[in-house]
């Protein structure tokens, strides 16, 4: 089962455990308001679906998103890229945080 990614029309294998969302990708929820860039009559329920590739570009443009370095599981033993860990990097990152 896959789902489209809004911004550049590919399709995205669903997450295995979270079968509404897509693997490696986001979903970006918008949230209008009153002299907002949106109105929350307009949008404020919306979300728009975005894969990694496209997940990617939005990360590397804005600078505060560089703090998230090893935020995504990469699913194999390499990084998939700048922002992924490998199931040891995560575990390490899960272990150091008291996640467990």
């Amino acid at each position: 089962m896959t789902v489209v990614c809004d911004k550049c029309g590919k399709h995205v294998d669903i997450d295995s455990v979270n079968q509404h969302l897509p693997k490696n990708g986001l979903i970006i929820r918008i949230e209008g308001y009153y002299g907002g860039f949106s109105d929350p009559d307009d949008y404020s329920a919306s979300s728009v679906i975005v894969c990694h590739d496209c997940s990617l570009e939005l990360f590397r443009s804005i600078p505060k998103f560089q703090k998230l370095k090893g935020c995504h599981y990469s699913y194999s033993d390499e990084n998939c890229c700048e922002f992924s860990s490998t199931k040891k990097e995560f575990d390490t990152i899960i272990e150091t945080l008291n996640l467990r």
